[in-house]
């Protein structure tokens, strides 16, 4: 039941950004700019909250497409892997012991004033994570919010925040992200 209520949050959250896309669009004085870039990126992660008591830093890397409807406005899909060092088990009070989180985000970046954005997004994102000495694995809805800067040599340096959630524990974490944009046209 709980996957199904989040599926419907999940697609309900995309509607909602698909119809901000549309309309933004749709009044949009500019023309379609209709090119696309893919990324490839490493990233580091600090876990926040409850999530610090039970991990030390995360590393790993992500892919992200994006199509560009406007210079200012684009939709994004992006796919992650993080692995996230464990405490020692003297010091870590929490019993669910995150070890990776792999997030399926959809996002609307907005370009601010070129080469500064802001894009929230939404999705899923499974964890794995070891309880009582067995791994496990459970996957539930994902939202960040990356802010950053592309440089004219297609570097994007981004800082995020992300989130998810395992049982009833909230897992929280900053990063920093290093990508680099390989743009795409259509023609």
């Amino acid at each position: 039941m709980k996957t199904i209520l989040c599926l419907a949050i999940l697609f309900k959250c995309i509607g909602i950004i698909i119809s901000g896309i549309l309309c933004v669009n749709a009044v949009s004085a500019q023309n379609i700019v209709g090119s696309s870039e893919y990324s490839f990126g490493i990233e580091g992660a600090l876990p926040i909250g409850n999530f610090e008591k039970s991990n030390k830093f995360g590393f790993g890397g992500s892919i992200k497409y994006a199509y560009n409807f406007t210079e200012n406005v684009a939709l994004s899909l992006q796919v992650g892997y993080l692995h996230f060092s464990q405490k020692d088990s003297l010091e870590n009070p929490n019993p669910y012991m995150v070890k990776r989180v792999v997030p399926v985000l959809v996002g609307l970046r907005y370009s601010l004033s070129k080469p500064f954005y802001i894009e929230p997004q939404v999705g899923a994102a499974n964890t794995g994570y070891r309880i009582a000495g067995e791994d496990e694995n459970q996957t539930n809805i994902g939202y960040g919010l990356n802010i950053g800067y592309v440089t004219k040599s297609h570097w994007d340096i981004s800082l995020n925040f992300k989130g998810s959630q395992l049982e009833r524990n909230n897992l929280f974490w900053c990063g920093l992200k290093l990508a680099y944009t390989l743009p795409v046209t259509m023609d």
